[in-house]
């Protein structure tokens, strides 16, 4: 069988209440200078009492930089894949419980396996 994945909630699946209140939400007026890996709030489904950060990971402007460097010093160089060592795209990602999520509460992994910025 398959490993099990943990998951932030046993259902994948929320539950709206038809009657639930919509609330407006309204900006402050002062420039709030918070940085993210500060805010408490986690992504739906997943256990409060984590932390956001910041993860490097080799997204679009790694690739990028991958063809540059193979097109200056030569396709069979192999320097382009030295792009790959240096992550250039950041995510937040919400750790609680030596776990990993993204936004949305899709788990990851585990903090071993990321580099933090």
């Amino acid at each position: 069988p398959p490993p099990t994945v943990p998951s932030c909630s046993q259902s994948q699946q929320p539950a709206y209440n038809v009657h639930q209140a919509i609330v407006p939400v309204v900006q402050s007026s002062t420039n709030d200078t918070t940085p993210l890996s500060n805010a408490g709030n986690p992504p739906r489904g997943c256990q409060a009492g984590g932390r956001w950060a910041t993860i490097k990971y080799n997204g679009d402007k790694t690739k990028i930089l991958c063809v540059v460097l193979a097109l200056c010093f030569g396709i069979y160089s192999g320097c382009g894949t030295c792009a790959f060592l240096c992550p250039l795209d950041n995510k937040d990602v919400y750790i609680v419980n030596g776990n990993v999520y993204n936004h949305v509460g899709k788990f990851l992994g585990k903090v071993s396996q990321f580099k933090f910025s």
